[in-house]
């Protein structure tokens, strides 16, 4: 079995959310349209970066209505994308997001790193799953 990971290249705009979710569903079909399995956006890719005083405008909670058109997109591809979460402390995090896929992947990830240092396929993940 083969993971074909895609890296989406953006230039967001700073602050235009619903802009920047459009070419993040763009990058995601044409990830579709290559076989892509994982997608990785980068950090800030919804927000833009630098966004300073912007940040309690753009920043939100986990889970929200704004990310479904992403949560249903990654039905049939998985996707890692960054944006500045409002905390329930009321703080605000930069891509609190990353940290809870990295948190999901983690397990498998190290696995794999384990099959691959005793000289074996990483692939093999899959049949252990």
């Amino acid at each position: 079995m083969t993971l074909r990971i895609g890296l989406a290249q953006l230039d967001p705009a700073l602050g235009l959310f619903p802009r920047n979710l459009e070419s993040h569903l763009a990058s995601v079909d044409a990830a579709r349209d290559q076989a892509v399995d994982l997608l990785l956006f980068p950090e800030l890719s919804l927000t833009g970066y630098l966004l300073k005083d912007l940040v309690p405008e753009i920043a939100r909670p986990w889970p929200h209505p704004a990310f479904e058109p992403l949560l249903t997109a990654s039905r049939n591809l998985d996707l890692a994308f960054g944006f500045v979460e409002r905390g329930e402390d009321g703080l605000n995090y930069l891509c609190e997001g990353y940290k809870h896929f990295f948190g999901h992947i983690d397990p498998k990830m190290r696995r794999m790193a384990d099959l691959l240092r005793a000289g074996r396929e990483a692939p093999e993940i899959m049949e252990q799953s």
